[in-house]
């Protein structure tokens, strides 16, 4: 389950995928709502690594 919180400054909800690289993360939405996910580097939001999710 990824935490929401920081430990010792260290962010528990993100991951780094490398290039040419998938990874599978298990996780319990347990807040309702219409949520995003995105890779952090911003060309790479502006050619479409972002996405959202529902929460119902």
């Amino acid at each position: 389950m990824v935490q929401r919180f920081c430990i010792t400054a260290i962010r528990l909800d993100v991951t780094e995928v490398l290039p040419v690289a998938t990874k599978i993360l298990d996780m319990q939405p347990d807040v309702k709502g219409v949520w995003m996910y995105h890779c952090h580097v911003n060309d790479h939001i502006s050619a479409g690594m972002m996405t959202t999710y529902t929460v119902e």
